[in-house]
C-alpha cells in the first residue's frame, strides 16, 4: 500500500497495483507500507512513524465500550479473561514507541 502523508496524516491511499495521478500529491511524502493499516473511524490513517500513532490506531483497534462492559461482566460471571485478552492483543499490535 502506498500512503500519501501530509502534515503527519496520511490523505490518501492506494494499492500497489494502482497507478498514482503524480500531479495531485507532487508535493506530499509518500510511504510504501504494508496492507494491514487500519482505518480509523474519522477516516484518517495517522502517518505510522509518528511516536504517538499507537494512540490513534488503538483507539479504532479497540472494542467499543459497550462491547468492552459486556465482556467484563461476562468474564466476572464465568470466571473468564476475554476482556483482558482483546486489550492485551491490541496493546500487542500497536505497541508505544519506546523513542
Amino acid at each position: 500500500m502506498i500512503l500519501i502523508i501530509r502534515d503527519g496524516w496520511v490523505i490518501d491511499t492506494f494499492s500497489n497495483n494502482k497507478e498514482i495521478p503524480l500531479g495531485w500529491y507532487a508535493a506530499d511524502e509518500w510511504l510504501d507500507w504494508p496492507e494491514d493499516i487500519q482505518l480509523l473511524s474519522n477516516g484518517r490513517y495517522p502517518d505510522p512513524r509518528r511516536e504517538d500513532a499507537y494512540y490513534d490506531l488503538r483507539a479504532f483497534a479497540y472494542p467499543p465500550i459497550s462491547e468492552q462492559l459486556d465482556m467484563i461482566y461476562w468474564d466476572r460471571m464465568n470466571g473468564t479473561n476475554n476482556w483482558e485478552n482483546a486489550i492485551t492483543a491490541v496493546k500487542i499490535r500497536y505497541p508505544k514507541s519506546n523513542n
